[in-house]
């Protein structure tokens, strides 16, 4: 708020120089062009100086004048200048911090932090969602006609995103306790609460082989990432079933 109350301060001054330098015609013109800039003033005030008109005199002809002959006025400067209005901005920076939260949860003794962080959380909902309408899944090449069968289409579509939401939230929180991180699509940083979809990214490109050999009878994984090997022992004796070569020793190919 006070980057853009200082853009409006450049703004105004520029505009009330311009007034110094191209004055206009008469009084009346000076003033209702000081009204019209100071009608938009949100952020910022004149200064207690106020605005000073500089009336511009010249004779009406050149040549020599006569020794009654006066100047009349042919243009009117203004001086003035603005300055930041400090309750004007404060008084802004509480509007825009005011929330107004609705909730039909009236059991729980709501405190407003934990009221406005339920709010907030709103947004990974929404970001989560956004998975869903990926053109990987396909969706758009489903045509469903029945509501029953749009409607267990969805049934389906949210138990996926709601094991999604449960693996991230494992993962995240695993790697947190465990201190681990994926590198960034570019590989200049390192990730240590990426979303589930950066993982899968980075294991896609990662060129993970299984390895049969029927002769010997041997199988072997090849190409798992170190980051993802710690974070699939993080997280658990299951998630690491399919990376082990001991799972695939027994089965035929």
């Amino acid at each position: 708020m006070t980057k853009k109350a200082e853009k409006e301060l450049e703004t105004v001054n520029s505009l009330l120089k311009k007034l110094c330098t191209q004055p206009c015609k008469c009084r009346a013109d000076a003033e209702q062009a000081v009204s019209k800039i100071t009608a938009k003033l949100q952020l910022v005030k004149l200064t207690d100086d106020g605005v000073c008109y500089e009336e511009v005199k010249k004779y009406t002809h050149k040549g020599r004048h006569g020794k009654d002959e006066e100047k009349v006025t042919v243009a009117v400067k203004v001086h003035a200048q603005a300055q930041l209005d400090d309750s004007a901005i404060e008084q802004k920076i509480k509007e825009d911090t005011y929330y107004v939260i609705c909730t039909n949860d009236l059991d729980r003794k709501w405190t407003m932090t934990e009221l406005i962080g339920v709010y907030k959380k709103q947004s990974v909902v929404e970001r989560n969602w956004r998975c869903l309408k990926d053109k990987k899944i396909l969706i758009n090449a489903i045509y469903l006609e029945l509501p029953s069968r749009i409607n267990a289409l969805m049934w389906v579509m949210t138990t996926a995103l709601l094991i999604y939401t449960a693996t991230e939230y494992l993962m995240r929180k695993k790697m947190k306790e465990n201190n681990l991180s994926i590198p960034s699509p570019d590989h200049r940083a390192q990730l240590e609460k990426p979303s589930l979809m950066r993982l899968y990214q980075f294991m896609a490109n990662s060129v993970i082989v299984l390895q049969c050999n029927r002769s010997l009878g041997t199988v072997s994984v090849h190409g798992l990432p170190m980051e993802v090997k710690l974070l699939l022992i993080a997280m658990g004796d299951e998630w690491c079933r399919y990376y082990l070569k001991s799972y695939y020793q027994d089965k035929s190919f």
